[in-house]
This record gives structure tokens, C-alpha cells and sequence, in this order.
């Protein structure tokens, strides 16, 4: 069955249109410290310039380092530092409690006064991504190309329907075995897969 779907991808064009050529950049990196559990580090990122759907026209990207479970939130492009911080709490901290850092990239509105003072005060660490290196933060990069490829793919033509499929887009990349943990993500935070095989 491998072979033949394999062989259905090289030849189905809107795989072929649709498909990002990734290409690992070249140079020495600092390495981010390796989490050893569930949700003591994140990454965050957002996915921009969207059609604007509602409010939303943007996704807060979060995802755990150690177990590469992904969290999906519709936002507004402008969004502010103090909405992004509720965010985060409604959808990571209620649910996974405080974390020991979160790595992103310069975006002021995670480097900015309130973010320095909410981690402060919490003991959380911030890890910024250098300038001009988003590899640095590879593994949220990914997920953001592999989130903007599935949407191009199930999107309607008028391009008003990714908020509704960010919930399923989030299942299916959480029950998804990864190559580097062997296990999903799903399994990984609760214990249990996500589709019984």
C-alpha cells in the first residue's frame, strides 16, 4: 500500500503544485537545550496575511518541543501582546500549566514589556531566535509550512473556510507518529492514541 501511494503522490497534480520544496540552510546554528518532558518548552509563531474570515485572519502556532503537539488558535493579524498572553493561557498554561520557556521569534509582540514581566514574574525563560535565522525555531517553521500546505489543499475556492478546519488540521497533526519520537503527540500528552489501529 506504501508503494502505491507513493506512486498516486508523484502523479496527482494538485500534490505536485501544492508541494514545498524544503531545503535544509547551510551554517552553524546554536542549538536549543533538548526539553525532557511534556510542556516545559514551547515554541511560538504566527501564520499571517490569511483571507479574513470573521475577526481572524491569522493563526497563533504553538507547539510542545518535546512531544511536537500542535496548537492551532485564529487570531487577528494585529493581534496585541496582553490578547496573546490570554491566549496562551486559555489554550496552554489552563491546560498544561507554566512552562519552564518558550522560544520564538523577534516579533515584538512576544519581546516587548508585558511579555518580559509576565515571564518574570511566572519564571518562565524566553529564548528569541537570532535575527535573519528562523531555523533556529525550525521545528515551528515546519509545522507552519505543513499547516499552510494542508490548508491550500482543503480550503474552499473563496478561501472562507480555514478557520473551521483548524480543529481538524490540529487532530490530525497531533494523532500523526512522528519520525523523531516515534509515538504521536497525542499519545505522548495523554497516553493514548488518537485513532485506535
Amino acid at each position: 500500500m506504501r508503494d502505491d501511494v507513493m506512486q498516486y503522490t508523484k502523479t496527482c497534480l494538485i500534490c505536485q503544485q501544492d508541494k514545498v520544496e524544503k531545503v535544509k540552510v547551510a551554517g552553524l546554528l546554536d542549538p536549543l537545550p533538548v526539553p525532557t518532558r511534556p510542556w516545559e518548552s514551547v515554541s511560538m509563531n504566527f501564520i499571517t496575511h490569511l483571507s479574513k474570515v470573521g475577526d481572524f485572519e491569522a493563526i497563533l502556532v504553538i507547539i510542545d518541543r518535546f512531544s511536537k503537539y500542535a496548537t492551532f488558535i485564529p487570531t487577528t493579524r494585529q493581534c496585541s501582546a496582553e490578547m496573546i498572553a490570554q491566549l496562551f493561557f486559555k489554550h496552554v498554561v489552563k491546560l498544561w500549566g507554566v512552562l519552564t520557556s518558550i522560544v520564538s521569534d523577534r516579533d515584538g509582540r512576544f519581546i516587548g514589556s508585558f511579555w518580559t514581566e509576565l515571564f518574570s514574574f511566572l519564571g518562565t525563560s524566553l529564548n528569541i531566535s537570532s535575527s535573519y535565522h528562523p531555523q533556529i525555531d525550525g521545528q515551528t517553521e515546519r509545522f507552519n509550512c505543513m499547516l499552510e500546505e494542508y490548508l491550500h489543499h482543503f480550503v474552499n475556492a473563496r478561501q472562507k473556510n480555514w478557520v473551521q478546519l483548524l480543529d481538524v488540521a490540529q487532530f490530525c497533526f497531533n494523532a500523526q507518529t512522528s519520525s523523531s519520537t516515534r509515538r504521536s503527540p497525542l499519545e505522548i500528552v495523554s497516553g493514548r492514541q488518537g485513532v485506535e489501529k
